[in-house]
């Protein structure tokens, strides 16, 4: 297989595969591409990289979700957690610019399994109800976002709280 961008063949292959796997588990569950893809991309050409793009696929993505999506919130809960992100991004992507390389990987790599056996287990994160709560579901998701565009989430685990499974009915 011929090189790209500096990547051999098997890198190209497995990025391909879990690229492949990154856009199912967005299908059927409406989040979550980052989860899987940012980690081998930043093993291959770095976190930076990865996660901006990352974050552009996701926001690709997520564009086509908002009309739908709008009928399932309120103005406040919208404006709370999205003002409450916009402002956490830069610092995420802050941290990320500043720490080793490798370190960020590591640290990626750990909060993507840290959530996701939280979304397994079906637990909700610990914020209280109300606007403090969406504030502090806001800071993480954008934090998330800037630091490793894994910020899909904390927004989930709030959301869906009082489900029977939170996080497992993320898309409803």
């Amino acid at each position: 297989m011929a090189e790209f961008a500096g990547l051999g063949g098997l890198w190209i292959a497995a990025i391909l595969v879990v690229t492949l796997a990154a856009g199912l588990l967005r299908g059927f569950s409406g989040f979550g591409s980052s989860l899987l893809l940012v980690p081998v991309l930043g093993l291959a050409m770095g976190p930076v990289a990865a996660v901006a793009i990352g974050t552009l696929l996701e926001a690709l993505a997520t564009l086509m979700l908002v009309p739908s999506s709008l009928a399932h919130t309120t103005r406040h809960r919208l404006a709370t957690m999205g003002l409450s992100a916009l402002i956490a991004i830069p610092v995420g992507h802050l941290a990320l610019r500043e720490l080793d390389p490798l370190l960020s990987n590591l640290a990626i790599s750990a909060a993507v399994v840290a959530m996701a056996g939280l979304m397994w287990r079906g637990m909700s994160l610990p914020l209280p109800r109300g606007t403090a709560g969406e504030t502090g579901a806001g800071v993480a998701s954008g934090f998330l976002t800037g630091f490793g565009s894994i910020g899909g989430p904390p927004s989930c685990c709030t959301s869906s709280r009082g489900a029977t499974r939170p996080c497992a009915s993320a898309r409803t």
